[in-house]
């Protein structure tokens, strides 16, 4: 209330002039406005007037526990948010404005309610840590270097020019390098047996041509590759070799094994650490100078899940979800590459032979020697990788690749939810993931299933946990789970009972909290505000109506230098704060129905035309999976322009295949060949009211 943005005082308007329920509840909002005063504006729910407990009694809402003059406080808070955005966003309340007690705000209230409680009990429920999860040391060194630097611009602003505030701004490092931490050989993740696992034996074709051989992805004219260090003192690089060969995990290879550039300069790997937990750092291989050599295979993104995906799910109220999750140990570390992809992970600095003499990975080094009859010692050599590294720009596609085909092998798998694919639709109701080393099931069961009760789900993850077993992968103990009403699965918080797919609940507190420290200082850097947009990006993918709030927040950073500290605009300060109010509500509601009347739409050069129809349910649920979704690129085509492309690509041969989205995008043309693009809209709609209407 206390912002000084557009809706700020919007809020303390909206609440002088309609907050008094002694004046409310006269009828004045109820009568008809005196003569020359302007009449209530719009026929939708907002703007309209703060809730009062009048009108709380009338809803009948009475959850919330003891969190519910909180709950109902926020929802008055959403409300007001609400009215400004259907105002316009000017600053201004109108005078007279209706009451909230239409049939319609009644419904809306007590479904925000409803929502806002879910995300307390979940909030609750949950554990909150700003450091945790990979991106948790970014946003945790985030907000102390935004304090930091904002203290000391303080202290500069009282007592320097402009031009030396500008030059002191500069100063300040970006977020993009908060999370490095000092190299310690004694904190980084490595396992005790590292490079046992034989991914290789799992792919086919052309995939496992490129990953025995990585030379099959070499560019025709790569770039000049740039360099790579190690960020981290050379004694504690050594003690990393040291500990990764008493593992297994490294090989020494002398100069005429390592790749080089078209100039002759070898190609060799930089590496660094990143905060993983309070007692372990994970390990990120710097690959830009053998990755700028190469291609990239691009199967993963038709494989990995996506979270928000899960929020196309249609379930009855007689049936709820469950999860049960996996994920494997030290994964990159456990896959084993073969010889010449050994060679192409290179990595660190050259090491004397005198600091390596003794390790198991010198001596293979010299019997290899031996065997090409080369009986000297090398004076330098350099470490390489025996495992996937990570940051090796195929990695996630074989890693990928070799986790379904293992799967797939024993027997599940079977029903994978894809981004941007049409969401599965297995008649046992179970729906997997795979997320490079994490695999996922969500199951759709009775509501009155006991927790512990086996069902399909149980079959297919009792076939996954063998054959992990059988690839001497066992999962871990302490990331695994079953049958969970409420779990966490591809990055997502899934709420079972309620039905409800959101971010991660830790996700969402750290981002609010970045905002609200942001917003209070009113000063940022490009790396902080982009890294707080982004985070609210990926939120929004959850209920994408949230995305028509953003605007400005997309512009402030455009003329700013990388690190240096700036006040963002009042206006980019506002839409922050308008997704900062509606962090509740950014959650998919899968118990919402889908609408059973279709709209399509004509539209020509000189015309445009809309028609609707009715039809079945179960023919508009199936409509709903189908739909269009948009990957990287979506362009309308006529049928022709679709069949010549098939056949230049196939070589004059056409190659039957499913349906994809370019295909389903086809626009039809008329009779008239003016090429009318013809689109379907489907949309969700709930019984309860709720999102829609207040965003």
């Amino acid at each position: 209330m206390g912002s000084p943005t557009g809706l700020g005082n919007f809020l303390r308007e909206w609440v002088r002039l309609h907050g008094n329920q002694e004046w409310e509840s006269r009828q004045i909002l109820r009568s008809r406005p005196p003569a020359g005063k302007s009449t209530v504006r719009g026929s939708g729910l907002f703007p309209c007037a703060p809730p009062t407990d009048a009108v709380w009694e009338s809803v009948g809402w009475v959850g919330g526990g003891g969190n519910s003059v909180r709950i109902k406080a926020y929802v008055r808070l959403l409300v007001g948010v609400s009215s400004y955005l259907a105002k316009g966003q000017r600053p201004k309340c109108l005078k007279l404005l209706r009451s909230p007690t239409s049939p319609g705000h009644l419904s809306m209230l007590k479904s925000v309610a409803e929502k806002v409680s879910d995300y307390c009990r979940l909030a609750e429920k949950g554990s909150f840590s700003a450091s945790s999860g990979r991106k948790g040391g970014v946003v945790a060194d985030a907000l102390d270097r935004v304090v930091t630097s904002s203290d000391v611009m303080r202290e500069v602003d009282a007592h320097f020019s402009g031009s030396v505030r500008r030059l002191l701004g500069r100063w300040v490092t970006d977020v993009s390098g908060c999370a490095l931490r000092e190299l310690s050989a004694s904190r980084i993740a490595f396992p005790a047996n590292a490079a046992h696992w034989d991914i290789g034996r799992w792919m086919k074709g052309f995939t496992r041509d490129c990953f025995l051989n990585p030379r099959l992805l070499q560019l025709g004219d790569p770039p000049l590759p740039p360099r790579a260090s190690v960020r981290g003192r050379r004694s504690e690089w050594l003690l990393v070799v040291k500990r990764a060969d008493e593992s297994g995990g490294v090989a020494m290879l002398d100069e005429d094994e390592v790749p080089r550039d078209a100039t002759g300069r070898p190609l060799v790997s930089g590496f660094f650490v990143i905060r993983k937990d309070e007692k372990s750092d994970r390990t990120i291989t710097n690959a830009i100078p053998a990755n700028s050599q190469e291609k990239g295979l691009g199967h993963a993104r038709e494989i990995l899940a996506h979270a928000s995906c899960f929020g196309d799910m249609i379930i009855g109220e007689e049936e709820r979800i469950r999860g049960s999750g996996r994920d494997l140990p030290d994964c990159y570390h456990s896959a084993k590459v073969p010889p010449l992809r050994v060679e192409r992970n290179a990595v660190g600095p050259w090491l004397p032979r005198e600091e390596v003499r003794g390790m198991k990975a010198y001596a293979e080094l010299l019997e290899r020697r031996k065997a090409k009859g080369l009986f000297d010692e090398p004076e330098y050599v350099v470490a390489a990788w025996k495992s996937l590294p990570m940051g090796d720009l195929n990695a996630v596609d074989f890693m990928c690749v070799a986790h379904v085909n293992v799967l797939r092998h024993a027997g599940a798998a079977l029903s994978l939810v894809r981004y941007a694919a049409p969401l599965p639709d297995p008649e046992d109701g179970v729906l997997e993931s795979i997320v490079v080393d994490d695999y996922g099931i969500v199951a759709v069961v009775p509501r009155d299933l006991p927790s512990d009760s086996p069902a399909a789900d149980t079959e297919r993850m009792a076939i996954a946990d063998a054959i992990y077993a059988s690839e001497g992968v066992p999962p871990k103990e302490s990331k695994s789970f079953n049958n969970e009403r409420i779990f966490e699965v591809c990055g997502a918080t899934i709420d079972g009972d309620v039905g409800s797919v959101r971010a991660t609940i830790n996700l969402l507190l750290r981002t609010s909290l970045l905002s609200l420290r942001l917003l209070s200082d009113g000063r940022a850097t490009p790396g902080s505000w982009d890294a707080v947009v982004g985070l609210w990006g990926y939120a929004f993918l959850y209920n994408r109506s949230a995305y028509s709030v953003f605007c400005h927040v997309y512009r402030e950073t455009r003329d700013v230098s990388p690190g240096q500290v700036f006040a963002p605009s009042l206006t980019g300060r506002a839409e922050l704060e308008i997704a900062l109010a509606f962090a509740p509500l950014l959650a998919s509601d899968v118990r919402a129905p889908v609408a059973e009347t279709v709209w399509a739409t004509d539209a020509s050069d000189d015309k445009a035309a809309i028609v609707k129809s009715s039809l079945p349910r179960r023919a508009v649920e199936t409509l709903w999976r189908l739909r269009c979704r948009k990957g990287n690129q979506v362009e309308m085509k006529s049928m022709a322009e679709t069949m010549q492309e098939r056949l230049l690509a196939g070589g004059g041969r056409y190659c039957a295949g499913s349906v994809g989205a370019t295909e389903r995008a086809t626009s039809m043309r008329g009779a008239g060949g003016r090429g009318a693009e013809q689109l379907v809209h489907l949309s969700r709609s709930s019984s309860r009211l709720g999102v829609r209407h207040v965003l």
